[in-house]
């Protein structure tokens, strides 16, 4: 199914303009916690499109390995471009 929608996924109802407001908050708690300290290895499951390693990447969150796993090859492909 997520290959079909890999295309417009970030576009539907959970993200219409990015990350909603409540997604917005719990990631910035996330990005907080992580973000102190030394860089860290993360591991994504269910990754989709790679929205959040994006915003992870923005807040500049130090990490020197991030992989992200998902079974929506279409989905990861998104998230590579």
């Amino acid at each position: 199914y997520f290959d079909t929608v890999a295309e417009q996924y970030e576009g539907g109802l959970l993200f219409p303009r990015g990350l909603n407001r409540a997604y917005r908050r719990k990631f910035e708690a996330v990005a907080r916690a992580i973000g102190a300290g030394r860089p860290r290895r993360i591991l994504e499951v269910g990754a989709g499109t790679g929205l959040l390693a994006h915003h992870f990447l923005a807040a500049g969150v130090p990490f020197h390995e991030y992989v992200l796993l998902d079974v929506s090859e279409r989905m990861l492909e998104r998230a590579r471009e």
